[in-house]
């Protein structure tokens, strides 16, 4: 049972001889993992969190509950395909909403304490972590002792 995190070739799900079960995974379909949510077709099952399709929701929400935010901090785990497509829906919600977005890449959890170091030069009441598990635990770990 691979975790989200890892990546599944398009090949390993039409071409396998046995199932495939995820046990989370971002979004399947821009993945090239199957062609619809409702008929998947191929030997992939398992959960999606279609994250990509809520980012956008989630931000609304943040502005409507915060009047006055004006300022977004991401820290995006850019060797993760899915976060890559959260900061660009990030970015897309928030020019609609007139948001400036300050986004930090990290691709590992070393990389964390200088993205908080890139983001102190503008004082901000939100950061967003669109990374995978691993980082998120490695992280914890480290700094919430």
């Amino acid at each position: 049972m691979p975790n989200g995190g890892l990546v599944l070739s398009p090949n390993v799900t039409t071409t396998a001889h046995r199932d495939v079960i995820v046990a989370l995974m971002g979004d399947p379909i821009a993945d090239g993992l199957v062609a619809s949510i409702s008929r998947p077709g191929g030997n992939l099952t398992g959960l999606s969190t279609q994250s990509s399709d809520l980012i956008g929701k989630r931000i609304e929400i943040l502005v409507e509950a915060f009047s006055g935010l004006r300022r977004l901090a991401i820290i995006a785990n850019v060797g993760s395909p899915a976060a890559v497509r959260e900061v660009g829906e990030c970015q897309a919600i928030a020019g609609k909403l007139d948001l400036e977005v300050i986004a930090s890449e990290i691709r590992q959890a070393e990389d964390i304490a200088p993205a908080f170091e890139t983001l102190k030069t503008a004082p901000m009441r939100f950061i967003l972590f669109l990374t995978r598990l691993r980082v998120r635990t490695a992280f914890a770990s480290t700094h919430w002792r």
